[in-house]
Order: structure tokens, then C-alpha cells, then sequence
């Protein structure tokens, strides 16, 4: 690791987001790749990611890799101060656009590395990383993971949406990626991982997963996109079973931090940098 920054797959991630980011595409097409939207998936997406954040209004909370700044615009109304941060600055600047248009007031950016915080143990309430572990390596996803529950409160949650690759879409994503080195294409070097790599992943970085769920149970690759919502609709009828819970492609970990006291929140600095 150099300067805080990830190792293998930073370079390639990092101009990836960048040309995206400045691309002319909609905030929505950037960050789920695609101009289709199915609202029973985002529905249920929004669903659990507030269910499982449970917003306070008093609560200092860090969305580390925050991307276009979606979540901000979910969270910002429903807790006192927002810290967000991502690598690409041309992302920042997504985000920076919808801060000034929405005027949220209690939100601050940085461009800033995941695997590096510059803040103190304990700052934070709750930390939320969604759909950014998956680009890192397995020591840098782990630093990262190391590096939230640092700088969250002892008692308070972080909670992961992470890619599974014990998933119906996460295997036959590894045929996908098969096929295509097979044919000499070289797939992105993005990188699923199971439930349980996540729970043993938590504990050796001094956290304890207390809550998970996921969605996508049915979907896999490729996948005709019109029947995603009735694949929903079964799955939330019929596979919401406890057993079942770890084997959405998107999977929900709730963390609780470890013994970090909380430092003063006020200590922490609200500008954008970079």
C-alpha cells in the first residue's frame, strides 16, 4: 500500500469511475451501470439499506465510497452531519453537484482512499459502504473494513452492501468470466466474495456481524432484465427464509463496531478537499 492508496486494482477502478464520472451519463446510469430502471428492485434496495442503517437525527455518519452521492440525498434530512468520501474526484464532483442542487445543508466531501481514513477512532455513529468492496483486492477489502470500525463509535453500525459470490448470479458469473479468458478477453477485475469470507473478515478486524440480509436470489447471468421483477416478487414471497438470507447477490451486513471510544464529532473537518 502507498499513501493510503489501494495497490492492484486502483489504477484500473480509479480511471474506470473517472471517465464515468465525467461522462454525460445520468447519475442513476453511473452508478448502476445501465439506463434501465426497475423500481421493485430499487424499492426493496432502499428498503433494507434504511432498515438496517435506522437513521438518527443526531447521528455523524461516514458514507465511505459515496460515489454520485445517492445515499446522501437518502440520509441527509434524517441525521445531523454527513461525511462523505470517494477516491475519484470526478465523482466528488457528481456528488458536490447534487449537494448544491438538493442543498443539504449537513453534508461534507472529500476525495479520500477507504483503506486510509484521516479521522479519529470513534467519530462516527454509523459508517455505510455500499457496492464498493467488490473492487478491492482481498488485503486492501479488509483494510477497508478495518479502517471503518476503527473510526466508528464502540456499539455503533457499519453496514456493508457487498457483492456474493456464493450467489445463483455470482456463479454463473464465474462461468461468464471463464468463458470470456477463454476467448482472450480479460472480464473487470471486480471480486464477489461469500457471506462467510465477510463474517471472518469482520471479527479479525475487530467487529462482530450481527445482522445480514440480500436480495437477487433468483438472478443470474445473463439475465433477461423484464423478469428481474417477477423474480423479485417470488423471491420476497416465498425465499425470505433465514437460511436462504445469505445468498442474494446483494447482501446486507450489518457490523457492530469494537471498543473504540467516540472522539469529540466536532474534531472532524467539513470541506472538500482535493
Amino acid at each position: 500500500m502507498t499513501n493510503g492508496e489501494p495497490r492492484r486494482d486502483s489504477a484500473y477502478w480509479k480511471s474506470y469511475w473517472d471517465k464515468h464520472g465525467a461522462s454525460g451519463a445520468t447519475d442513476y446510469e453511473v452508478d448502476r451501470g445501465t439506463a434501465l430502471k426497475i423500481s421493485k428492485l430499487q424499492r426493496r434496495s432502499d428498503e433494507l439499506f434504511l432498515r438496517a442503517v435506522q437513521p438518527s437525527p443526531g447521528d455523524v455518519l461516514l458514507d465511505a465510497g459515496c460515489g454520485t452521492g445517492a445515499n446522501i440525498s437518502k440520509l441527509s434530512g434524517r441525521v445531523a452531519k454527513i461525511v462523505a468520501i470517494d477516491f475519484s474526484p470526478e465523482m466528488i464532483h457528481r456528488a458536490q453537484k447534487r449537494v448544491i442542487e438538493e442543498a443539504l445543508g449537513n453534508v461534507s466531501l472529500a476525495v479520500a482512499s477507504i483503506t486510509s481514513l484521516e479521522y479519529a477512532d470513534g467519530t462516527f455513529d454509523k459508517v455505510i459502504c455500499t457496492s464498493v468492496l467488490q473492487y478491492l483486492d482481498d488485503q486492501d477489502c479488509r483494510q477497508a473494513i478495518r479502517e471503518m470500525i476503527r473510526v466508528c463509535r464502540r456499539g455503533g453500525s457499519v453496514i456493508l452492501h457487498v457483492k456474493n459470490s456464493s450467489s445463483l448470479y455470482g456463479l454463473s458469473l464465474i462461468v461468464v468470466k471463464g468463458v470470456l479468458r477463454a476467448f482472450g478477453r480479460q472480464p473487470k477485475p471486480d471480486r464477489y466474495r461469500t457471506w462467510r469470507w465477510y463474517k471472518e473478515a469482520v471479527v479479525e478486524c475487530g467487529g462482530q456481524l450481527e445482522d445480514w440480509d440480500s436480495f437477487g436470489k433468483l438472478t443470474f447471468v445473463p439475465l433477461p432484465r423484464a423478469v428481474v421483477g417477477t423474480l423479485l416478487d417470488l423471491e420476497v414471497r416465498f425465499l425470505g427464509t433465514w437460511c436462504l438470507r445469505k445468498h442474494g447477490v446483494n447482501l446486507q451486513l450489518t457490523v457492530k463496531a469494537g471498543e473504540s471510544p467516540r472522539s469529540d464529532a466536532d474534531s472532524v473537518g467539513y470541506q472538500v478537499r482535493g
